[in-house]
């Protein structure tokens, strides 16, 4: 496991569009810990990238 090779936190970026990501990560057990605004520029649009943390 992730403990026993001595993590202590997961982290994660998703962006914000990803919502079937977004469930997932949430039904695992990742919280939201920030928003970058418009970081990613995809197909003519600005996205927000979100960030997620996992603390085992």
């Amino acid at each position: 496991s992730a403990r026993a090779i001595g993590l202590h936190r997961l982290e994660l970026t998703v962006r914000a569009f990803n919502q079937s990501g977004i469930k997932l990560y949430e039904t695992c057990g990742f919280e939201l810990v920030g928003r970058l605004k418009d970081m990613a520029f995809i197909d003519g649009e600005f996205h927000d990238e979100l960030y997620y943390q996992l603390i085992l």
